[in-house]
C-alpha cells in the first residue's frame, strides 16, 4: 500500500497557509509601522535632551543660549543625536525642508513638521494631516 498525501489534502493545506497568511501579514504591517514611531519618539526624546545639555554647557561657559541644531561648523548636533541622520525624501524618517523646520515620514504616506525655536529651545510639532499623526508622536 503507497503511503502519501492525496491531492485534496495538499489543496487543503494549501488553503489553510493561505489563510493564515492572510491574517498575518495585515498585522506585520502594522507592526513594522509601530516599531518605526517608537523609534521617532525615542529621536524626539533624544532631540530635545540634547538641546538642554547643550544649553546647560552653553550656561557653563556664560553663554546663555539655546544650540543652533544646525550650522557651517563641523558642530551639527541634530545630525549627531539621530541614528539615521536627516536625509532627503527618506520612506522613513527625518528630512529638513527649511531653518530649523524637519519633517518625520512614515511610509512616505504619513508626515509630522517640527519646528525648533532657537530663542527659547523648544522642539515641537506644528502641524500634520488631521493633527493626529503629532499626537501619535508624542
Amino acid at each position: 500500500m503507497r503511503r502519501g498525501f492525496t491531492m485534496i489534502e495538499l489543496v487543503f493545506v494549501i488553503v489553510v497557509i493561505g489563510i493564515l497568511a492572510g491574517i498575518a501579514m495585515p498585522r506585520l504591517f502594522v507592526t513594522r509601522d509601530d516599531a518605526i514611531i517608537a523609534r521617532a519618539r525615542t529621536d524626539l526624546a533624544s532631540i530635545r535632551s540634547a538641546i538642554v545639555n547643550a544649553y546647560n554647557a552653553n550656561m557653563l561657559r556664560g553663554a546663555f543660549q539655546y544650540p543652533a541644531l544646525e550650522g557651517a561648523d563641523n558642530n551639527v548636533l541634530f545630525e549627531n543625536i539621530l541614528q539615521t541622520g536627516i536625509r532627503p525624501n527618506p520612506q522613513n524618517g527625518w528630512t529638513s525642508n527649511a531653518a530649523n523646520v524637519y519633517v518625520f515620514t512614515l511610509g512616505g504616506r504619513r508626515a509630522a513638521t517640527f519646528t525648533y525655536t532657537q530663542n527659547n529651545g523648544t522642539f515641537a510639532c506644528v502641524d500634520n494631516e488631521a493633527g493626529r499623526f503629532c499626537q501619535e508622536l508624542e
